[in-house]
């Protein structure tokens, strides 16, 4: 199966719906999240949605937030960070009818070119839990650089045939 094209556009205030619909759609616990009741999910999920941007445009204010499209519709994000010494992928998400079919693939191949070009290893944080991720970074060649607690740092550094092609 080949991965749809996409393009990337910056995140705007206007697509909070869309970013909370995929933050919700993406988490890896959502089997545990079901068990509350429906009067504490939304509050919770909605907090959390709210952390994680702070966090990130506090701890990343530089960082690039793009929405992913598909033929001009909205079907994901990801969050990069680019440094001198490394591009920190600090979230992807793509919804759950895009999953699966490459596009994923297709974003982290075109991010690890670009890191490429630039000489710096992809790093990202996954968690514990999140077994698919561990497995696809896995297969795209990160490695496990430390045991962080909930998370596990993953790191991918260019080959000499990727530095060639820079």
């Amino acid at each position: 199966m080949t991965a749809a094209a996409y393009t990337l556009r910056p995140a705007a205030p206007d697509d909070e719906a869309f970013l909370y619909h995929l933050f919700v759609s993406a988490r890896p616990d959502a089997h545990l999240l079901a068990s509350l009741p429906a009067a504490e999910r939304e509050p919770f999920l909605r907090s959390q949605f709210a952390l994680q941007a702070h966090h990130y445009t506090t701890h990343f204010p530089d960082a690039e937030h793009a929405i992913v499209l598909v033929d001009g519709a909205p079907v994901g994000r990801s969050w990069v960070d680019w440094r001198e010494t490394e591009a920190r992928w600090l979230d992807v998400a793509l919804l759950p009818e895009h999953r699966g079919g490459g596009l994923g693939a297709r974003l982290l191949d075109d991010l690890k070119a670009e890191a490429a070009r630039r000489g710096i290893p992809v790093t990202l944080n996954v968690e514990h839990n999140n077994v698919a991720a561990k497995r696809f970074y896995a297969r795209h060649g990160f490695r496990l650089v430390e045991d962080i607690g909930t998370h596990e740092f993953l790191k991918w550094t260019p080959g000499p045939a990727e530095a060639k092609r820079r």
